[in-house]
């Protein structure tokens, strides 16, 4: 019965334009799925949906929703063509960039999770939550672009310092929360040292002078205050 209902599903990934890789697990009880997209695929469904995508260093960098080329109507000699694919942004630093580099990693995501989940037309429309729920999928996760990571995890200092195209960079790869947090992190520390630093000297001189109402703790209580009213408005 399961192996008939895996068939399925499997045969209704195929049918919505997915393109799907199975393997068998080293003791051969579980099946592995490996689904992809084809570049045209993702911008059918990106049309469909409406997906937004960032746009070219000249508009702005702003998003907008995804549109096809229209090569016009042959009774109006083409008059009404319509060609805007050129304003979208390519991720990738190729000189001829592929047909789905208009595409970030987290927007092939986005966009295949809705081809399996939605019900939508050329859509699988399966149920991942309640296979989970169920137990008959074991785990529903992307697979990392190894590249990408052995790049982010080359420049060690740049997390810490976090300069805008690195932060850029974590943002189109992790998306906004991660991206977000690793953000407000760097910012965060930058503004803990030299605090941190004060209140170390401080400490110190307090230690030398020895004095029994510890004399330094009023001025740095006020400089904290100013400090923690100065954070969020600088952030």
């Amino acid at each position: 019965m399961w192996r008939q209902r895996r068939e399925a599903m499997l045969k209704s990934l195929q049918n919505c334009g997915l393109q799907i890789f199975c393997y068998y697990s080293r003791d051969r009880d579980e099946v592995l799925v490996k689904i992809g997209a084809s570049p045209q695929k993702l911008r059918d469904t990106a049309a469909r949906m409406k997906y937004k995508l960032q746009l070219k260093n000249q508009y702005l960098n702003a998003y907008a929703e995804y549109r096809h080329d229209f090569p016009g109507r042959p009774e109006r000699n083409y008059k009404d063509r319509r060609i805007i694919s050129h304003i979208y942004k390519t991720h990738t630093d190729d000189d001829f960039p592929d047909s789905d580099s208009i595409f970030k990693s987290l927007d092939k995501i986005s966009i295949i999770h809705r081809i399996v989940t939605s019900k939508d037309k050329d859509c699988a429309g399966i149920n991942i939550g309640k296979l989970l729920h169920d137990g008959e999928l074991l785990s529903y996760f992307p697979l990392h672009d190894a590249n990408t990571i052995a790049e982010l995890k080359m420049k060690k200092l740049q997390w810490f310092l976090m300069p805008e195209e690195f932060a850029n960079k974590i943002h189109n790869y992790f998306g906004d929360r991660i991206g977000f947090y690793f953000l407000f992190m760097a910012f965060y520390w930058k503004w803990l040292v030299p605090i941190g630093l004060i209140g170390l000297g401080l400490q110190f001189i307090d230690l030398l002078v020895q004095t029994p109402d510890n004399i330094t703790a009023i001025p740095f209580c006020i400089l904290m205050s100013i400090w923690a009213t100065c954070l969020p408005f600088f952030w």
